[in-house]
């Protein structure tokens, strides 16, 4: 009882001591809430992204097995042949393994055309996923043989967009690709794995994937319950050893991989998220710091009345405890009101992030987060309540009474641990803007690399025809040539073009060579791309025509087979001579006439060189459904603003066609970097908080130093030193710490830099300029710190301070 009573009383006591302290407290609450705050909101991403399960059963359980190449980058998927074969084995470490296959098709029947994701799911994949319908049921052993009867299962938004929701949906029909298909089942709200799919179809055993060739299949597992990922692999790889000699050449070489369907999911953000909260943590020790100078500054002021009641008989463990209340009371408040980072800033985050972190559900302040934030303020309020708890608990009780209580730590007024508390703020500084110059730095880097094309005005969209409507290549190529014409009538457009791929689109092929084959580019470059385009292809992008031409209507499957190639594949290919009217063989058995060379183009931003690419025309490159409608405006015109008329030209041509992923190329680029914007824009605004706090801090100590020797340069200028040696004086002290705490940092950051390695561009992580640049700055803005108590010692009037204690 008496210990709960203390503790009341000391609540009480700090309560009082806040509230007649509005000025300090506000100063302190602050501080921390941004500290305290800016934890939260990292926390709450990384909750959401790492440590949060995907929602289903023991999902950490359910790996994504892919195939790496032999360059060590996973791709992600699998070849047919070996996904076909662990889905049939009968593996000792896992309980099933699914295959799937992201499609997409033509929702019609409603009030509008839609373009809808959806995927092809062999018979246990729902059981991997441990996920049933709410309504109905999965496919049976009868719809998943070939040629079976035609069964859907809906996603729930499709379910209640179409459907209203109701129960009774079952047995109806929807139409995909003008195919009309019995619905069975209906997902659960949320659930659209893979591939954001509203829509799941069947996938017969040993059908060939759609797209064709190899690595077209997502191969999901269900571990058996205490098997890990390690061991799953490996019995993978036992299997698939068996007929590895079977595989095409360009497969043996490739070894299978395992993760997590958490890690394939987000893995990619895990790096950045993990980096910044370590941010975040140091600008919270810096406000820790700059709190407990704070503290350590009012306990000189408070001295004197712990003298007193320690000489009265007060426990020093009492006191302790009083000031470590009031140290917690603050905090707690501190994060209370640094809640409202999380409340609005997590939201902010996901809404302006990377894709990545944009599909991440459920972003927002929950249980975790509060409880979170309240261990963080319990755990700051004690680690910056700890020093002023025992300067005042361990002093001599005689000093402090005879000097009034205007010393802090003895005799003298020494001020160590304030000045190790604003070196310790100043290195984590200097650690968090070199990682922020770093990236800064590369991302200028990154931002300056010429892409090869013109964004700037370009809208883009795709097209993609029903087969069971357009099956002839003529009927294909009809529809495409009066939506083309239609689209170049609208009056804004300068030029339109349709293509297999677009800039910033990945790539529609990659090839690798063959080093038996008789053409001299087989022997220069191990892969190279190809696209189809079509006329007017170059001037919509704004990709420059360096040598010969461009594609021509006549260019056709009736005309000789031309090709036009990319710089880096016109030097490799014919070295030293031009390339314009070459011949040039792409392992097809046919024999290209090069007709023109165009600039090269960086199908992905961070490509530190381009892929060598080579362009057909469209109309000499088979039928397809499937085209990119990309076009040009004039006079500035806004690209999205011709949408209504570009939905209207599809209308004119076919009213049951959607039109789908309408982007303009400068959202794409802007997406492209996201990534990195969002890492440079976070972290250099922690760096930059952090290096206010260590400013702050500094510039406290040195006042404080100030105020302490006030008789001291009093007398020195009484004795006829000039006010230009009191400043250079306090600088020197000031800067002493301060190159202390750099040195500090810049050795920390040699050693750190290697977190940030992997998210640089065009640098090392220890390039010279940034490792120059941080500490000049740090030990300018020191300086600045500096000046004002400098400036304000040298106006000491020397009979006022010899009056002075």
């Amino acid at each position: 009882m008496n210990m709960i009573h203390d503790l009341w009383q000391d609540i009480r006591h700090a309560l009082r001591s806040m509230f007649h302290n509005l000025g300090f407290t506000a100063t302190v609450v602050l501080v921390l809430a941004l500290g305290i705050g800016a934890n939260s909101t990292l926390f709450g991403i990384v909750d959401a992204v790492i440590l949060r399960p995907l929602p289903y059963p023991e999902s950490d359980r359910i790996v994504s097995i892919s195939m790496a190449n032999e360059d060590g980058n996973d791709v992600g998927r699998l070849d047919d042949p070996t996904a076909q074969l662990l889905a049939g084995s009968a593996l000792r470490n896992f309980d099933a393994v699914a295959l799937s296959n992201g499609t997409g098709a033509n929702l019609t029947g409603g009030s509008a055309p839609e373009r809808v994701a959806g995927a092809r799911t062999s018979a246990s994949f729902f059981e991997v996923m441990g996920v049933a319908p709410v309504v109905g049921r999965t496919f049976t052993a009868d719809e998943l043989r070939k040629g079976g009867p035609s069964a859907v299962i809906i996603g729930n938004g499709l379910w209640k967009r179409d459907f209203g929701g109701d129960p009774s949906v079952l047995g109806r029909a929807v139409q995909l690709d003008d195919r009309n298909y019995t619905v069975v089942g209906v997902m659960p709200e949320g659930y659209d794995y893979p591939n954001d799919a509203e829509y799941w179809l069947p996938l017969p055993p040993s059908e060939p994937m759609a797209g064709g060739g190899y690595m077209y299949v997502d191969v999901i597992g269900r571990l058996k319950s205490g098997v890990s990922v390690p061991g799953g692999v490996a019995e993978l790889k036992s299997v698939r050893s068996r007929y590895a000699a079977e595989l095409p050449s360009d497969l043996q070489s490739a070894t299978l991989r395992a993760m997590t369907l958490h890690e394939r999911a987000y893995g990619n953000l895990r790096p950045a998220l993990l980096m910044l909260l370590g941010t975040v943590g140091c600008v919270l020790l810096i406000a820790c710091a700059n709190v407990a100078n704070l503290l350590l500054a009012r306990a000189a002021v408070r001295r004197r009345e712990f003298a007193l009641r320690t000489a009265l008989g007060a426990a020093r463990s009492r006191l302790v405890q009083q000031v470590l209340v009031e140290s917690v009371l603050l905090a707690l408040l501190g994060g209370a009101v640094g809640l409202a980072l999380p409340l609005y800033g997590m939201p902010l985050l996901a809404a302006f992030g990377p894709d990545d972190l944009r599909s991440v559900p459920d972003i927002a302040v929950n249980g975790g987060v509060l409880v979170f934030t309240l261990a963080v303020s319990l755990g700051t309020g004690v680690l910056f309540g700890s020093a002023p708890a025992i300067a005042l608990a361990s002093g001599d009780v005689q000093i402090a009474l005879r000097n009034g209580g205007t010393t802090l730590l003895g005799e003298g007024g020494r001020t160590g641990p304030r000045r190790v508390l604003v070196a310790a703020e100043l290195a984590l500084a200097v650690v968090l803007l070199t990682g922020a110059g770093l990236l800064v730095k590369s991302f200028i880097n990154f931002r300056g690399v010429d892409p090869g094309f013109t964004a700037e005005g370009v809208l883009n969209a795709t097209v993609t025809l029903p087969e069971t409507r357009y099956e002839s290549a003529v009927a294909q190529e009809q529809f495409f040539r009066e939506l083309l014409s239609r689209v170049r009538a609208i009056p804004t457009v300068e030029s339109a073009a349709l293509s297999s791929i677009t800039p910033l689109g990945g790539f529609n092929m990659i090839r690798r060579s063959d080093p038996n084959a008789n053409s001299p580019i087989q022997l220069a470059v191990p892969q190279f791309a190809v696209s189809a385009v079509g006329t007017e292809y170059f001037d919509v992008f704004g990709i420059p025509v360096i040598a010969g031409r461009e594609f021509a209507e006549q260019d056709d499957a009736r005309a000789e087979p031309v090709v036009i190639i990319s710089e880096s594949m016109a030097r490799a290919a014919f070295p030293g001579h031009r390339a314009v009217g070459e011949q040039l063989a792409l392992g097809d058995d046919e024999s290209y006439t090069v007709v023109g060379v165009v600039a090269d183009v960086r199908q992905r931003p961070a490509q530190a060189v381009p892929l060598p690419m080579v362009y057909r025309p469209r109309l000499q490159a088979g039928s397809s459904t499937y085209g990119h409608i990309s076009l040009r405006t004039r006079d500035g015109t806004d690209p999205l603003t011709l949408v209504p008329a570009l939905r209207a030209a599809l209308r004119a041509v076919d009213a049951t066609q959607p039109l789908s992923h309408i982007t303009t190329m400068e959202a794409l680029l802007s997406e492209s970097i996201a990534p990195r914007r969002f890492n440079v824009l976070l972290l250099g605004s922690f760096a930059a908080l952090a290096c206010v706090l260590a400013a702050v801090g500094l510039y406290g100590v040195i006042a404080f130093l100030v105020a302490q020797r006030t008789r001291e340069i009093g007398l020195r200028m009484a004795l006829g030193a000039e006010a230009r040696q009191i400043v250079l004086a306090v600088l020197r002290q000031g800067l002493r710490v301060a190159a202390a705490g750099v040195v500090v940092g810049i050795t920390a950051s040699l050693v750190l830099s290697r977190i940030v390695e992997g998210m640089l561009f065009g640098i090392t992580r220890h390039d010279p300029m940034v490792f120059v640049a941080v500490p000049l700055l740090l030990l300018g803005v020191a300086a600045l710190a500096i000046v004002i108590p400098a400036r304000r010692a040298s106006r000491v009037d020397p009979v006022i301070a010899l009056r002075a204690e």
